[in-house]
């Protein structure tokens, strides 16, 4: 009976968010990423030693997992884009599951297999607004296979804490290798695991509820330091003092505690996530120096960022941690390219570092799972530099800090309202807020559904975020509507930027050359060139496909006469030398034998014979060739 209605509860809340989402199913390739990730598996072939030792130098994501789920995608999909998009679909709905079953194990026994907060917390995580951008997005998944991950482990961290079985604890760590290759920020989870499992039961403190004269004082405190914290950053706009407040605050807690006659347990918890902190980054970088031979230049830069200027690096920290835990009590509007916050966040942010000292303190389950959902987003703050990502600020990074948060919050209702009345209206109450997460995830998702909506609506909410614009124009041009591709090009030109972005005007070269203006569309390509100093691939790759469609169905014999036809082996040999790729030189060789310019032809084979291996086809034909050749002009 328990396992039928088990199944029927699984059934219902797999049902509820894969509608959800269904819309992804048919939707576009996204132009960020997932474009270019898709043609990249399709025309390369992967090795387990390539994905797990790829010993590359600039090393910067390592994540064989996903590699290892995109070769499944190949070889069992086929790489059709609707198994893909259900992959996310599929273990978002685990995760769901697994939100379902760690909130029933935390319920008192009596109370798991009649109480509906299971199912409206595993609803209100799969249906929240805010995982839609890491379920959504084929690239997303990194998100959502790394919170299956945690979430398991998660699982079996409670089993332990109830049951102290060796067992389960080896299961939990066990489960977070996979995370660990599919996600590099899985690596914080050893923190969440130290909280979890310092939590006090709740034998410590029934129901969680507290004597309310206490909770006020102790609720007083936290506002009064608070408020000086945010004051005194305002004032001297000056991180440091905001962190001696929090420090005192931290002090006041201790020395109350000490007269009341209470254990420092939470102290010695804070101590301990501290040093697992300063092992797990340790850890982190030795593991990335054996899988690569250095990092991306990038990370680099970013660690010279924050130690630069540290005080901004820090308020720019705290902005983004306020920022997340807003976004996740208040998701709208949702933004797929989120440049810059209000600096407002940076006080909320203050607040929330206060508020963790305050949890900490309190140390029960449901503080320890708010407490995880804030540390796993912790190695996304570094991001806020905008030195690494293209976008500073992102929701897919608290997508598994959501499931966390609802978890907490939760728990802590059910342990702490009293009153059939109070319950009645929290069971409406809850029902309408999944009602309402359902319609606006499902509206989010058919804004996903195509490329052209989807970057409407960013352009709408970011509008001075020049790079999206680029994307913006190539759906409209790929929709037709060749106008209003240029207006946004003209819109997109007025915004300053450091430093010159070539993207935007290879852009509006398309759409010229879709409009058949092709003299003005190359011009457009030669300036590009002229201000990259001939250094954009992208630039010659764009520039010899728009040559090709001009010469396709010209007459050979008028093919050497043409100035496209010039421009293209130029593009041909700029393009050689700026990635060594022999099948260049080979294609230039092909069009002057075509046209009949041995002498060209030849210089061009004897390059191609050196740039390729022995046992390269090119190098083999490209021998037979120049053969050839020389004993004709003998």
């Amino acid at each position: 009976m328990i396992l039928h209605r088990l199944l029927y509860v699984f059934l219902f809340i797999a049902f509820s968010v894969a509608i959800a989402f269904s819309p992804s199913i048919f939707a576009e390739l996204t132009t960020v990423d997932d474009f270019d990730a898709y043609h990249a598996i399709a025309n390369s072939g992967f090795s387990l030693k390539s994905l797990f030792f790829p010993q590359t130098a600039d090393g910067a994501y390592y994540r064989p997992m996903i590699g290892l789920s995109y070769l499944f995608d190949k070889h069992v999909w086929l790489l059709d884009t609707r198994f893909m998009h259900l992959d996310n679909i599929f273990f978002h709905v685990v995760n769901a599951w697994l939100v379902y079953l760690i909130v029933r194990k935390l319920l008192p026994p009596e109370k798991r297999h009649t109480s509906y907060l299971p199912v409206f917390a595993s609803l209100m995580f799969g249906l929240h607004p805010i995982t839609s951008e890491s379920v959504n997005w084929i690239s997303g998944r990194t998100d959502v296979f790394a919170g299956t991950s945690m979430l398991a482990s998660t699982l079996f961290l409670i089993r332990f804490k109830q049951n102290r079985r060796a067992l389960e604890l080896l299961f939990a760590f066990l489960l977070l290798v996979p995370g660990l290759l599919v996600k590099e920020t899985v690596v914080a989870f050893f923190l969440s695991a130290v909280c979890i499992l310092s939590a006090r039961d709740r034998e410590d403190i029934p129901d969680e509820v507290i004597v309310f004269g206490r909770h006020i004082r102790e609720i007083g405190l936290l506002t009064v330091f608070s408020v000086v914290a945010v004051v005194v950053m305002v004032v001297s706009y000056n991180v440091w003092l905001s962190f001696v407040v929090s420090i005192i605050y931290l002090a006041s807690i201790a020395v109350i505690d000490l007269k009341s006659g209470n254990k420092l347990g939470w102290l010695y918890t804070t101590l301990s996530i501290i040093a697992v902190g300063v092992g797990a980054v340790w850890g982190f970088f030795a593991f990335r120096s054996v899988v690569f031979s250095s990092n991306l230049g990038s990370i680099g830069r970013t660690i010279n960022l924050i130690f630069n200027d540290l005080n901004y690096s820090l308020q720019t920290f705290l902005g983004a941690a306020g920022f997340y835990v807003k976004k996740f009590f208040l998701p709208l509007p949702l933004n797929l390219a989120i440049r810059e916050i209000d600096p407002f966040y940076n006080l909320l942010g203050v607040v929330v570092l206060l508020g963790c000292l305050y949890l900490v303190r309190r140390n029960t389950i449901s503080s320890a799972f708010f407490l995880t959902g804030v540390v796993l987003f912790l190695p996304a703050l570094p991001l806020a530099l905008g030195t690494v990502t293209w976008t500073a600020y992102a929701e897919r990074y608290i997508y598994v800090s959501s499931a966390f948060w609802v978890i907490a919050l939760v728990i802590y209702l059910d342990r702490t309202i009293t009153g059939q009345t109070i319950r009645c209206y929290y069971r409406y109450g809850a029902l309408v807020l999944v009602v309402v997460m359902f319609a606006v995830s499902l509206h989010r998702s058919l804004i996903w559904k195509s490329n052209l909506t989807l970057w409407r609506d960013t352009v709408a909410k970011s509008p001075g975020f020049k790079m999206i614009y680029v994307d913006y124009m190539l759906a409209l041009i790929k929709s037709g509507d060749l106008q209003e591709a240029k207006r946004q090009y003209t819109v997109a030109s007025a915004i300053p930027s450091v430093g010159y972005y070539e993207m935007l005007d290879l852009a509006m070269a398309s759409a010229l050359s879709k409009e058949g203006n092709y003299p003005e569309a190359a011009r457009y390509y030669e300036m590009v060139i002229k201000e990259t100093k001939g250094k954009s691939a992208a630039a010659y790759d764009l520039y010899r496909e728009f040559l090709r469609e001009r010469l396709a169905g010209v007459d050979i014999h008028d093919l050497s006469g043409m100035p496209y036809f010039k421009r293209k082996l130029e593009c041909l040999d700029a393009l050689f030398e700026l990635r060594k790729e022999p099948f260049l030189m080979y294609r230039a060789g092909e069009l002057a034998l075509v046209t009949g310019d041995n002498i060209s032809a030849l210089r061009y084979f004897k390059r191609v014979i050196a740039a390729s291996p022995q046992t390269s086809s090119y190098h083999a034909n490209a021998l037979k060739l120049v053969k050839k050749l020389e004993d004709v002009s003998k």
